[in-house]
């Protein structure tokens, strides 16, 4: 049985965002070095969203379906910035 994990990555990443009506936030799209795609990564599918704390930061998870696999997402609310985490098999 293969082994998955998430491995972060160091890139640079752009996220555009849908704002919901409800207040909830959506990755549209992104772009990242980091899959080889420099253009813009559809988001074809959320399935699942959570949060942590580190220190006095807010992280916001997004596990993310795109035609490049499966990725992680995560927003830093007090820095507003993005990281991307890609989840391999092995």
């Amino acid at each position: 049985m293969p082994m998955v994990r998430t491995v972060p990555t160091d890139d640079p990443v752009r996220v555009a965002v849908v704002f919901e009506v409800d207040g909830k936030i959506r990755p549209a799209w992104f772009a990242s070095s980091a899959l080889g795609a420099g253009d813009q990564v559809k988001v074809m599918q959320t399935c699942s969203v959570w949060d942590y704390r580190e220190g006095d930061a807010r992280i916001l998870v997004f596990d993310v379906v795109t035609d490049h696999g499966q990725a992680q997402l995560k927003f830093d609310t007090l820095a507003l910035s993005w990281r991307l985490a890609i989840t391999v098999e092995e």
